[in-house]
C-alpha cells in the first residue's frame, strides 16, 4: 500500500452532485479531481449512476463515504467496506475516506454522523475497527473531523489528541475539514489556530472547505454558505504545515450562484499551487 507521502497531487477539486452535473462538466478544466461518494455509485436511479460514472471515466477520482461508522461499538460496517472497496478499484481512487464518528448503531443507520466520545476505550474500539477497515482497502484510508455541538462528560481527551493518537497507532490519514475544525473550536470555547496545531497535520492528505452559519449560538455545518474568510486563512496555515495532496470545496445545497462556486474553486486551486 502507498504511503501518506508517496500519494499523488490532485488540486482543488469538488464532490459530484447530481444537481450539479453540467456545472462539474463546464468546470472541468479547472478540477484537479471529482470526489464520489460510493453510496452513489451503489445506489440511486441507474441514469443518474450511468451519468456519474461516466464523467468520473476522464477525471481524476477520490471516494468518501458516510457507510463505514468506525465509532460504532463493535466496529465499522463489514458488509459496506468491501463495497467501498470495490468502486475505489473501479474508480482508481488512490484513497478513499470517511468520517471519524458513528452512523449506525448495531445495525440500524441513524442518518446523522454522530461524535464519539473521546476516551482510552473509545480510542481502542476505534483503533481496532480502523485496522479492519485497513486490511480490507487496498488504497490508505483516511478520517474526517466532523462538526460537534456539545462535549461528552466522560471525555478523557480532546479531539486533536485523539486524532494524535490514532494516527500514530494506526498509520490512518487525516481528512480534515477546515471548517468543521473552525466550527468546533467556536462552539466548543477554543481558540481555531490552537486547535489546529494540536492535530496531526503531518497526516493530512486532504482538506474540505465549506461554509457554515450561526443558529442559537452555535455554528452549523450546512454545506450551503460561502466560505468564511476565517476558513481560508486557516487552510493557508494549513498548507504551509502539512503535505496536503488535495482540497476540495464541498456544497450540498444552495449551489447557486454557480458563478462564486467556480470562483471558490479557481481560489482553492491557486492556494493549492502556490503551496505545492
Amino acid at each position: 500500500m502507498a504511503s501518506l507521502r508517496s500519494l499523488p497531487w490532485l488540486g482543488a477539486g469538488l464532490g459530484y452532485r447530481g444537481a450539479i452535473h453540467d456545472f462539474l462538466e463546464h468546470e472541468r478544466r479547472n478540477l484537479g479531481f471529482l470526489e464520489v461518494m460510493p453510496e452513489h455509485v451503489l445506489e440511486g436511479p441507474h441514469e443518474g449512476r450511468q451519468r456519474l460514472l461516466e464523467m468520473a471515466k476522464s477525471l481524476r477520482v477520490v471516494t468518501h463515504s458516510v457507510s463505514v461508522s468506525v465509532g460504532t461499538a463493535g466496529g465499522a460496517d463489514s458488509a459496506f467496506v468491501p463495497r467501498m472497496e470495490q468502486v475505489s478499484r473501479d474508480l482508481a481512487a488512490p484513497w478513499a475516506s470517511d468520517h471519524l464518528c458513528f452512523t449506525k448503531v448495531d445495525d440500524r443507520n441513524i442518518g446523522q454522523l454522530t461524535p464519539i466520545p473521546y476516551t482510552n476505550a473509545t480510542l481502542k474500539e476505534v483503533e481496532r475497527s480502523v485496522k479492519r477497515v485497513q486490511q480490507a482497502m487496498k488504497r490508505p484510508f483516511l478520517l474526517e473531523n466532523i462538526s460537534a455541538y456539545f462535549r461528552y462528560r466522560q471525555n478523557e481527551l480532546t479531539e486533536p489528541e485523539f486524532y494524535q493518537k490514532l494516527v500514530r497507532r494506526t498509520g490512518c490519514g487525516v481528512l480534515l475539514d477546515v471548517n468543521n475544525l473552525r466550527n468546533n473550536a467556536y462552539n466548543l470555547g477554543e481558540d481555531p489556530k490552537r486547535y489546529l496545531d494540536a492535530f496531526p497535520l503531518d497526516h493530512v492528505v486532504q482538506l474540505h472547505l465549506a461554509g457554515s452559519d450561526w443558529e442559537d449560538g452555535k455554528l452549523l455545518d450546512t454545506h450551503g454558505s460561502p466560505i468564511h474568510e476565517e476558513v481560508w486563512a486557516l487552510t493557508e496555515q494549513v498548507l504551509e504545515l502539512a503535505p496536503v495532496k488535495a482540497l476540495l470545496i464541498e456544497r450540498d445545497q444552495t449551489f447557486g450562484p454557480l458563478e462564486q462556486l467556480a470562483g471558490e474553486l479557481r481560489r482553492a486551486g491557486k492556494m493549492m499551487e502556490a503551496a505545492r
